[in-house]
């Protein structure tokens, strides 16, 4: 199975998007707390030089889930000009500190930190992250799981097809990268 996402930045208010998905019969199914620490052995100076898909590939980050849980997390985007899945490995920590502490003794840049409350939407396969971000915004993260069979830019289609018919106000832009945004500062 490969999970195919799209990522746009949304102009809506948070409860008029949360309003929208109801009332379309999305189900809220979770909601939670997230920081990620992003850690590369780039310079920012080098990083800022990076394509998207390159800076996520290149760094490690360590997510903080609801202040419970921790894990640290690799991932590795396919790209065909536009992202179009991912791959992630991911293992629990039980001690974070302890690795960001190993993470600095290495000479490993921690050149971002994102902050979000997020909203799992669900209907049918397709799942909505809404992600309300500290200093960017509000975004949504549309995902569904394929098999390897079926056409990628089909189902990538469908799925902005499926915002569209929310009457969402979001950005043309559907591969938003959170972190790169934050690391060049750029609104949507």
């Amino acid at each position: 199975m490969k999970e195919i996402e799209i990522t746009c930045k949304i102009y809506d208010k948070l409860k008029d998007v949360k309003q929208i998905l109801t009332v379309n019969n999305f189900v809220l199914i979770d909601k939670f707390y997230q920081k990620d620490l992003y850690f590369s052995k780039y310079s920012t100076t080098k990083l800022i030089r990076l394509s998207a898909n390159s800076l996520i590939t290149n760094s490690m980050l360590i997510r903080n889930y609801n202040n419970q849980k921790y894990s640290l997390i690799h991932k590795h985007k396919f790209t065909d000009k536009k992202v179009i899945s991912e791959t992630k490995i991911s293992e629990n920590l039980s001690n974070p500190n302890k690795v960001i502490q190993i993470f600095s003794n290495i000479g490993l840049n921690n050149w971002a930190t994102i902050e979000n409350f997020s909203y799992v939407y669900s209907k049918d396969k397709l799942v909505f992250i809404l992600q309300d971000i500290k200093d960017l915004g509000l975004f949504i993260e549309c995902e569904f799981e394929a098999s390897y069979t079926k056409k990628i830019f089909e189902i990538r289609q469908s799925i902005i097809n499926t915002l569209k018919s929310l009457n969402l106000n979001f950005s043309k832009e559907t591969n938003c990268n959170k972190a790169y945004l934050m690391l060049h500062k750029k609104p949507l």
